[in-house]
């Protein structure tokens, strides 16, 4: 089980990946008593729904199905993960499934749908990267058939597409210095400042090293507050030579001192960062990761 934190709820997603007997019927739904019908579909490696937001690991995106469910019986009938339960079915006949959604389920694990009745509701799936062409599968009764989704799917990758295709990216380079995404934050970086005296008595380089201080802005574009501290994103500074200049493991304010701060939806916070530079050499690149999915932003000096 993963635990994920998103928009102050905790949310826990259970991937299940099982091999399943090629157990299924025809196009009839009324055996089934529930009619699902997928509207949209979109590939992201960041999605925020209304109780939380989600993040595909590395290695994979997210399958974003927006559907309806129909009960087609002339009874009420339950709707829940087991009643109706979407998956992605692989190649080697595994089938993959995430209990946390559909969306509607999230503290609420059964509903009531009376005859004739129709619901909107929404999951997301975890896809391979290279993966553009996901054959989606719902179970309903113990009973599978494949689930059409729309020939055109949604490309909400944005820089961690690969570019002309729905193939996800772990790591991307830009020389972009504003608005870059990674994991649940948006950032900027500012110039680089190169100093043989620390900004701060907190933060010390080895021998032979020299200190570059580095202006970051952190944007929420979450929903809800998000806490902002030294273990938002994990650093790491590229030197011309091909030597990694190692970053200090703080996030300081102007004063030089580490600090927190819960930044509101939409708000920005800022601080600066603090590398220590090998003797003769600069830094020519800088890599960004989120430590929650594993993937990387890479802004190399224009």
């Amino acid at each position: 089980m993963k635990v994920k934190i998103g928009c102050g709820v905790l949310t826990a997603v259970m991937l299940s990946t099982y091999a399943v007997p090629e157990r299924r019927i025809s196009e009839d739904t009324d055996a089934l008593g529930f009619e699902v019908k997928v509207s949209e579909a979109a590939f992201t490696v960041r999605y925020q729904y209304s109780q939380g937001w989600a993040l595909a690991p590395k290695g994979a995106k997210l399958l974003i199905l927006k559907y309806t469910v129909k009960n087609t019986s002339p009874t009420p009938l339950e709707y829940s993960r087991e009643s109706v339960s979407i998956a992605v079915r692989r190649g080697n006949g595994e089938r993959q499934i995430s209990i946390s959604a559909p969306a509607r389920l999230v503290g609420t694990p059964v509903m009531e749908l009376a005859p004739g009745k129709t619901l909107e509701d929404m999951t997301w799936l975890e896809v391979p990267n290279d993966d553009e062409n996901p054959t989606v599968v719902v179970r309903m009764n113990g009973v599978e058939r494949s689930l059409p989704i729309p020939a055109k799917i949604d490309n909400q990758l944005g820089v961690f597409g690969k570019p002309g295709t729905l193939v996800a990216l772990d790591e991307v380079e830009t020389t972009k210095i504003e608005n870059l995404r990674v994991g649940a934050w948006n950032f900027g970086l500012g110039k680089v400042n190169y100093s043989d005296r620390s900004p701060s008595f907190r933060v010390q380089a080895p021998p032979l090293h020299s200190y570059a201080i580095v202006p970051v802005k952190f944007e929420n574009p979450l929903r809800s507050s998000q806490a902002l501290s030294s273990y938002a994103l994990n650093w790491e500074g590229i030197c011309a030579g091909g030597k990694v200049a190692k970053w200090s493991r703080s996030l300081l304010n102007a004063k030089g001192e580490p600090f927190e701060a819960e930044v509101p939806p939409g708000r920005a916070s800022s601080g600066q960062l603090v590398f220590f530079v090998p003797a003769k050499e600069w830094i020519v690149g800088i890599r960004a990761t989120d430590p929650s999915s594993g993937r990387s932003i890479v802004f190399r000096m224009p």
